[in-house]
């Protein structure tokens, strides 16, 4: 591949553009590939929504999901978006979100919404795939710093690694960190007897059985997909408060902010539970006698189903194993669906290693372009040392979460004496529920929050 030429249409500011294109065409295998750069979704989202069709991507990726990060992102922070497009003859078959990203450690390249997405990549039309040249990702990024130069660096996060995905992640060695996780996943089968005989002895099958039966005695147990869109805001409230006391207790990084302060990714979810195609986030329900008892927020394409968030109610007692329940059901619903994976997505957690029988790594994409940026490559490189020397040291990790749930208590009492304050004005009256509003764009989507 190779790029030809280094002159573009415009030198305007990006915020003051509807597109940027370039003057010449990167070639690959000797066939033009037009890149056009625009600052506004709008502007390609039909397009992008047609190239999904019969693209290689995953949900993170997908316009559903780009249009509920668009829609709650905090635009006064120092982020622009920015949509690459490839075209080639006029038909779109390439696509990327992105976004420039500028603060002390000075303007990064990442993809949108980088932090709370499992999985960052290509949107790629499948002729295109087998295509891309093992440089592509270090060419994008050259033909990008020269449409909009002053980039630091390159960072494009959690890469997945795998055929199903179409990343040329085979650059320089220099130009990739391996993430300090991976995702874990479960082939399908549409025999789910004969799968769930290989994943479980018997002995174990028996004893989660009789758990269920258990629990089937204190109420009607009925599991299902929440399909009513007043039922799935109700359950998806509940499963994210559920899992912030399940983190706040344990002393895990909690992404989803406060009741005040809703992060990005909260609200983020709670606008795509609210879409009605079939690539929005779907809510999966265990209930008792009607009563939502655990539930799981995930993500379904025609091959994949993707557990993303999951949590029970805290007044069940842990001898039900209710979290194994809701998981076997989600399974059973999988493979009843022929569906061919089961995708847990990122997170080394010591369940997952129970359930899986494969393994996607996932790659950091590192490329400095200034000498500010090398500074920042050299910083993030002693960032991952450390958190993997931390992860190796037990009593590291335990003052760590010690920290955290401290943090944690002070966040939310101050946040209540904020509100109690100013509720005391007269003509006043402030709700610390979740709003739909001004999440900033620095939530973090961490191993463990499953």
């Amino acid at each position: 591949m190779q790029i030809a030429g280094k002159k573009f249409k415009s030198e305007r500011p990006l915020s003051h553009l509807a597109c940027l294109s370039a003057d010449t065409d990167i070639i690959i295998k000797n066939k033009p590939l037009k890149i056009e750069l625009h600052s506004s979704f709008s502007l390609v989202e039909k397009a992008w929504m047609a190239l999904e069709r019969s693209a290689l991507t995953s949900p993170f990726q997908r316009v559903s999901w780009i249009k509920s990060l668009m829609k709650n992102f905090d635009h006064t922070k120092a982020v622009q978006p920015l949509f690459v497009s490839g075209y080639r003859n006029g038909a779109l078959i390439l696509a990327m979100p992105l976004a420039l990203e500028s603060d002390l450690r000075g303007k990064r390249l990442t993809w949108l919404g980088s932090d709370v997405c499992d999985y960052n990549g290509i949107i790629c039309d499948q002729s295109l795939a087998s295509e891309l040249p093992n440089a592509f990702l270090s060419q994008i990024v050259d033909c990008l710093n020269v449409i909009l130069p002053g980039i630091d660096v390159a960072h494009l996060t959690r890469i997945p690694a795998h055929p199903d995905f179409p990343h040329s992640v085979d650059c320089k060695r220099s130009e990739l960190i391996a993430a300090e996780y991976d995702s874990h996943t479960l082939s399908l089968s549409s025999d789910w007897t004969s799968l769930y005989a290989q994943l479980r002895s018997a002995k174990s099958r028996q004893r989660l059985r009789s758990k269920y039966n258990a629990l089937k005695k204190e109420g009607r147990l009925i599991f299902k997909q929440v399909k009513q869109l007043e039922d799935k805001i109700e359950a998806t409230q509940k499963i994210l408060d559920w899992k912030s006391q399940q983190l706040d207790q344990r002393g895990s990084r909690n992404p989803f902010g406060t009741p005040g302060n809703p992060s990005l990714i909260k609200q983020s979810i709670q606008t795509s539970i609210k879409d009605e195609g079939d690539h929005g986030l779907k809510v999966f329900g265990l209930y008792q006698n009607d009563k939502l008892i655990a539930g799981m927020l995930a993500f379904v394409d025609a091959r994949n189903f993707y557990y993303f968030v999951s949590a029970y109610s805290d007044e069940l007692s842990s001898k039900y194993s209710v979290g194994s329940q809701l998981l076997i059901k989600t399974m059973q619903f999988a493979c009843r669906a022929n569906l061919k994976r089961y995708d847990f997505l990122i997170g080394d957690e010591a369940y997952k290693f129970d359930w899986c029988n494969g393994t996607i790594p996932l790659l950091h994409y590192v490329k400095p372009l200034t000498q500010k940026g090398q500074l920042f490559c050299m910083g993030l490189k002693g960032q991952l040392a450390l958190k993997k020397y931390v992860s190796e040291k037990p009593a590291f990790a335990r003052a760590i979460r010690h920290m955290i749930k401290t943090r944690r208590v002070i966040e939310l009492v101050n946040e209540n004496a904020t509100t109690d304050s100013v509720s005391q004005e007269p003509g006043l009256n402030i709700s610390t529920q979740s709003t739909l509003s001004g999440p900033s764009f620095t939530a973090k989507n961490q191993n463990g929050v499953r």
